[in-house]
């Protein structure tokens, strides 16, 4: 009896499925596609074929998850993210918003919308789940001729782990990203604000603010000030007066 000889896709499904349980981009899997010894013009025609006999599942734009069981979004949305981060901003990206302070306050759930900063891409990418990733190129104001923003941030953010490779800015740039939000009938998230006060007052660090404010959150160290002063934070109160003086470009800073 003559053995039958594997057809490509026959190659290509077992080299899939060696990956089971990870995350893939499109591109990586037309390379396996190819080097299975398929042809260029036939890739979306096995990408289909894979996706029809359930061994792999698009989660967002040309990112699939391999395996016919996909988990729940809520187990492996910050791998998308990170998977989504490398897809769209090969030069990197941290997590904006209000998350960025969650985070910081070790709140890890979802967002409907997760804002990533980037250095060169705006980008809008929505997952089968229906949650969103919105990817921003950061500028500065009018004061620095709206320069990228981007690097001098960066380089203050850290990784976090939930997954390897998302970054958060550090806690001080957060902490003024969150004070810059508007948020229709509710202004910013006060709850949130002084519940990140309240662990991370005393911690904060001039440095980072005098390096960040000359670029951008003018508005945003003002609203810290009248926080520390209306909730008794005197020593940050005095540290955001300093600043606005010293680097804030003429913002005024009326009495106490």
């Amino acid at each position: 009896m003559v053995k039958k000889e594997n057809t490509p896709f026959d190659i290509f499904v077992k080299k899939v499925l060696e990956m089971s349980e990870t995350l893939i981009q499109k591109k990586d899997l037309f390379t396996l596609w190819i080097r299975s010894g398929g042809s260029k013009s036939r890739g979306s025609y096995a990408l289909g074929r894979l996706m029809g006999e359930n061994r792999i599942t698009r989660i967002a734009r040309d990112i699939y998850f391999v395996g016919e069981n996909m988990p729940d979004i809520y187990e492996i949305y910050w791998r998308v993210v990170g998977e989504c981060i490398r897809l769209h901003s090969p030069s990197g990206g941290y997590i904006g918003s209000e998350k960025a302070l969650e985070i910081w306050l070790q709140n890890y759930t979802i967002p409907q919308t997760l804002v990533i900063y980037t250095r060169d891409t705006n980008a809008r990418i929505q997952l089968v789940s229906g949650h969103k990733i919105h990817f921003r190129t950061l500028v500065s104001g009018q004061k620095s001729s709206h320069k990228n923003a981007f690097y001098p941030i960066y380089k203050r953010s850290k990784k976090i782990h939930i997954p390897l490779g998302v970054y958060v800015p550090a806690k001080e740039i957060a902490l003024l990203e969150a004070l810059s939000l508007r948020r229709q009938g509710s202004g910013v998230y006060d709850a949130l604000i002084l519940q990140f006060l309240e662990r991370y007052a005393d911690s904060l660090e001039k440095e980072v603010f005098a390096e960040i404010i000359p670029l951008r959150y003018i508005r945003a160290i003002n609203r810290l000030r009248e926080f520390a002063r209306d909730f008794g934070y005197e020593p940050l109160y005095k540290m955001t007066v300093d600043i606005i003086r010293q680097y804030g470009g003429g913002c005024f800073v009326k009495g106490k």
